[in-house]
Protein backbone atom coordinates (compact mmCIF):
# COMPACT_ATOMS: atom_id res chain seq x y z
CA UNK A 1 0.00 0.00 0.00
CA UNK A 2 1.27 3.51 -0.97
CA UNK A 3 2.07 6.25 1.42
CA UNK A 4 -0.54 7.89 0.82
CA UNK A 5 -3.34 5.70 1.33
CA UNK A 6 -2.23 5.14 4.68
CA UNK A 7 -2.33 8.68 5.41
CA UNK A 8 -5.77 8.45 3.95
CA UNK A 9 -7.03 5.49 5.81
CA UNK A 10 -5.37 6.94 8.93
CA UNK A 11 -7.27 10.46 8.55
CA UNK A 12 -10.11 8.92 7.64
CA UNK A 13 -10.58 7.20 10.69
CA UNK A 14 -10.06 10.06 12.64
CA UNK A 15 -13.17 11.71 10.63
CA UNK A 16 -11.72 14.40 8.64
CA UNK A 17 -10.11 14.80 5.72
CA UNK A 18 -11.03 11.50 3.61
CA UNK A 19 -9.79 11.76 0.13
CA UNK A 20 -13.05 12.49 -1.55
CA UNK A 21 -13.35 15.40 0.79
CA UNK A 22 -9.63 16.65 0.73
CA UNK A 23 -8.63 17.65 -2.92
CA UNK A 24 -4.76 18.06 -2.17
CA UNK A 25 -4.98 14.21 -0.72
CA UNK A 26 -7.43 13.42 -3.46
CA UNK A 27 -4.61 14.78 -5.84
CA UNK A 28 -2.12 12.80 -3.73
CA UNK A 29 -2.98 9.76 -4.28
CA UNK A 30 -4.24 9.94 -7.90
CA UNK A 31 -0.80 10.92 -9.02
CA UNK A 32 0.67 7.92 -6.85
CA UNK A 33 -1.50 5.22 -8.88
CA UNK A 34 -0.45 4.12 -12.16
CA UNK A 35 -1.93 6.47 -15.31
CA UNK A 36 -4.50 5.15 -16.85
CA UNK A 37 -2.58 5.03 -20.10
CA UNK A 38 -0.07 2.82 -18.00
CA UNK A 39 -3.45 0.56 -16.90
CA UNK A 40 -4.41 0.32 -21.02
CA UNK A 41 -0.55 -0.11 -22.03
CA UNK A 42 -0.28 -2.80 -19.66
CA UNK A 43 -4.00 -4.65 -20.70
CA UNK A 44 -3.04 -4.40 -24.54
CA UNK A 45 0.22 -6.08 -23.19
CA UNK A 46 -1.52 -9.04 -21.74
CA UNK A 47 -3.70 -8.96 -25.26
CA UNK A 48 -0.91 -9.54 -26.93
CA UNK A 49 0.57 -12.04 -25.29
CA UNK A 50 -2.75 -13.72 -24.39
CA UNK A 51 -2.79 -13.85 -28.58
CA UNK A 52 0.87 -14.85 -29.04
CA UNK A 53 -0.31 -17.78 -26.48
CA UNK A 54 -3.24 -18.84 -28.75
CA UNK A 55 -1.35 -18.45 -32.27
CA UNK A 56 1.42 -20.81 -30.74
CA UNK A 57 -1.43 -23.10 -29.28
CA UNK A 58 -3.13 -23.41 -32.81
CA UNK A 59 0.45 -23.79 -34.25
CA UNK A 60 1.21 -26.64 -32.24
CA UNK A 61 -2.67 -28.13 -32.69
CA UNK A 62 -1.91 -27.90 -36.48
CA UNK A 63 1.58 -29.84 -35.84
CA UNK A 64 -0.21 -32.24 -33.66
CA UNK A 65 -3.13 -32.83 -36.55
CA UNK A 66 -0.16 -33.05 -39.04
CA UNK A 67 1.31 -35.80 -36.94
CA UNK A 68 -2.04 -37.81 -36.35
CA UNK A 69 -2.67 -37.89 -40.01
CA UNK A 70 0.89 -38.87 -41.43
CA UNK A 71 0.55 -41.57 -38.55
CA UNK A 72 -3.03 -42.43 -39.71
CA UNK A 73 -1.63 -42.55 -43.30
CA UNK A 74 1.36 -44.64 -42.03
CA UNK A 75 -0.71 -47.04 -40.21
CA UNK A 76 -3.08 -47.41 -43.57
CA UNK A 77 -0.06 -48.24 -45.22
CA UNK A 78 1.29 -50.64 -43.21
CA UNK A 79 -2.44 -52.20 -43.30
CA UNK A 80 -2.29 -52.58 -46.91
CA UNK A 81 0.91 -54.11 -46.95
CA UNK A 82 -0.34 -57.06 -44.38
CA UNK A 83 -2.91 -57.37 -46.23
CA UNK A 84 -1.25 -58.10 -49.14
CA UNK A 85 1.24 -60.25 -47.78
CA UNK A 86 -1.54 -61.74 -45.98
CA UNK A 87 -2.60 -61.95 -49.83
CA UNK A 88 0.79 -63.64 -51.53
CA UNK A 89 0.67 -65.93 -48.12
CA UNK A 90 -2.20 -67.61 -49.38
CA UNK A 91 -1.64 -67.01 -53.09
CA UNK A 92 1.79 -69.15 -52.12
CA UNK A 93 -0.24 -71.95 -50.21
CA UNK A 94 -2.61 -72.44 -52.88
CA UNK A 95 0.15 -72.88 -55.17
CA UNK A 96 2.05 -74.87 -52.95
CA UNK A 97 -1.41 -77.31 -52.38
CA UNK A 98 -2.16 -77.10 -56.44
CA UNK A 99 2.00 -78.54 -56.63
CA UNK A 100 1.45 -81.40 -53.86
CA UNK A 101 -1.84 -82.32 -55.58
CA UNK A 102 0.05 -82.79 -59.06
CA UNK A 103 3.04 -84.71 -57.65
CA UNK A 104 0.65 -86.10 -55.60
CA UNK A 105 -1.25 -87.36 -58.81
CA UNK A 106 2.00 -88.14 -61.24
CA UNK A 107 3.69 -90.21 -58.02
CA UNK A 108 -0.21 -92.11 -57.91
CA UNK A 109 0.06 -92.67 -62.18
CA UNK A 110 3.94 -93.81 -61.77
CA UNK A 111 2.80 -96.35 -59.05
CA UNK A 112 -0.27 -97.38 -61.86
CA UNK A 113 2.27 -97.69 -64.50
CA UNK A 114 4.86 -100.15 -62.10
CA UNK A 115 1.49 -101.60 -60.89
CA UNK A 116 0.79 -102.19 -64.73
CA UNK A 117 4.12 -103.41 -65.65
CA UNK A 118 4.57 -105.86 -63.07
CA UNK A 119 0.74 -107.17 -63.74
CA UNK A 120 2.35 -107.41 -67.25
CA UNK A 121 5.51 -109.12 -66.52
CA UNK A 122 3.58 -111.44 -63.96
CA UNK A 123 1.05 -112.28 -66.99
CA UNK A 124 3.97 -112.73 -69.23
CA UNK A 125 6.16 -115.15 -66.79
CA UNK A 126 2.48 -117.35 -66.49
CA UNK A 127 2.22 -117.64 -70.17
CA UNK A 128 5.88 -118.49 -69.97
CA UNK A 129 5.95 -121.52 -67.32
CA UNK A 130 2.20 -122.18 -68.97
CA UNK A 131 3.78 -122.99 -72.08
CA UNK A 132 6.70 -124.32 -70.68
CA UNK A 133 4.65 -126.72 -68.47
CA UNK A 134 2.66 -127.50 -71.99
CA UNK A 135 5.91 -128.74 -73.64
CA UNK A 136 7.13 -130.77 -71.22
CA UNK A 137 3.79 -132.60 -71.28
CA UNK A 138 3.87 -132.73 -74.94
CA UNK A 139 7.27 -134.08 -74.93
CA UNK A 140 6.94 -137.00 -72.14
CA UNK A 141 3.57 -137.54 -73.45
CA UNK A 142 5.63 -137.60 -76.99
CA UNK A 143 8.52 -139.81 -75.29
CA UNK A 144 5.78 -142.49 -73.54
Amino acid sequence: MTRSRRTWLTVGRRGHRTPERCGRARRRAYRSEPAAGAGAEAEAEAEAETGAEAEAEAETEAETETETEAETEAETEAEAVTEAGAEAEAEAETEAEAEAEAETETEAGAEAVTGAEIETETEAETEAETEAEAEAEAESATES
